[in-house]
């Protein structure tokens, strides 16, 4: 595990090559910012249902099927009730974000975020729009909204719209580790720590 105490400024700080580090220790790998204010952004490599967090971030698409990559898992491990919950939602607009249960994992919610919009063409997979860092940052503004809401203390996320949804892996972590070290470097949140999970089948 590498412990590292950031002193600098979010625009400035980044992380180490941390995909290529945590490639050759997985699925032990992690490494740790502290922040002044005692946040922590964790960076680990595992399966994100076993991320200890009260809040796990799931990536699908607006309909919310959880039929690949992260949401797959995270259905699999969270039984059938969520996956009925999230009937009750879709379909839900790109960027935004809906809250279930957990079911049977340990974590207190899911917090869906809708990455991708498919092509409305019959039998289409082609996805309609084009993958941006805007998309990711309006993603984490909402899980943010909904942390505060439910007073979430902890929270997983994946490599947002990485792999398939279009983004390189190293883009979508840089992402999304500024925007956390921005969010709980200034302001108030109930966040105190906020973990990226590389997940092996993103690999």
């Amino acid at each position: 595990m590498l412990f590292v105490s950031i002193n600098m400024k979010p625009e400035i700080a980044k992380p180490v090559d941390i995909l290529s580090a945590l490639a050759r220790s997985f699925p032990e790998g992690s490494d740790v910012y502290k922040l002044p204010n005692g946040k922590r952004i964790i960076i680990e490599c595992r399966d994100i249902v076993t991320s200890r967090a009260e809040a796990l971030v799931s990536a699908d698409s607006s309909k919310l099927p959880m039929s690949g990559g992260v949401s797959k898992s995270i259905r699999k491990a969270a039984g059938s009730k969520v996956e009925r919950e999230t009937k009750i939602y879709s379909p839900i607009a790109p960027g935004k974000i809906t809250v279930t249960s957990a079911g049977k994992l340990p974590a207190r919610f899911i917090f869906h975020a809708v990455t991708i919009e498919f092509s409305r063409a019959s039998g289409s997979k082609a996805i309609k729009d084009i993958p941006s860092r805007d998309l990711l940052h309006q993603l984490l503004e909402g899980c943010f909204a909904e942390a505060d809401k439910y007073r979430v203390k902890s929270i997983a996320f994946p490599l947002l719209r990485a792999g398939f949804g279009g983004l390189e892996e190293d883009v979508s972590l840089s992402t999304i580790f500024h925007d956390l070290l921005r969010r709980l470097s200034s302001g108030p949140n109930s966040v105190d720590v906020a973990r990226i999970v590389i997940w092996n089948g993103q690999r």
